[in-house]
């Protein structure tokens, strides 16, 4: 059967990335400050119920690929993989690694980038669209 927590440890592994996990107390923290600063209410997936009006960017081919030219280089960002609206799996490191992964990770559906001050949330949904929303 297939799990994602294993193709995503197969993936960093295999890559040699370099993507640090955020678990236990500070993954809790991190994912109640992503509501509160990002999401009203409570939904089970956050895109549900955004709090701020969205530039949604359309491509054509490899979306993702196109965050070089939204997030510089040197900044530390997390990345937070969504399993099907049950867990997420949150990792920090720059945007060259998370990039890499994308393109090598199996069974992605659903991923947000948080810059490390919680100004800009970017949005990916298997739509071929990138969302940002920020305040």
């Amino acid at each position: 059967m297939f799990q994602l927590k294993d193709e995503i440890v197969k993936t960093i592994i295999e890559n040699t990335l370099i993507l640090t996990e955020i678990t236990n107390e500070e993954k809790e923290s991190f994912i109640k400050n992503v509501y509160r600063v990002f999401v009203k209410n409570n939904p089970r997936a956050l895109w549900l119920d955004f709090k701020y009006k969205a530039k949604a960017i359309e491509y054509r081919e490899s979306p993702h690929k196109e965050l070089f030219r939204i997030i510089p280089k040197e900044n530390e960002i997390y990345f937070m993989i969504d399993d099907s609206n049950v867990e997420y799996y949150i990792y920090k490191g720059n945007i060259e690694n998370i990039v890499r992964f994308i393109d090598e990770c199996i069974g992605l559906d659903e991923y947000y980038i948080i810059y490390d001050n919680f100004t800009k949330l970017i949005w990916w949904d298997r739509s071929w669209r990138i969302t940002v929303y920020w305040y």
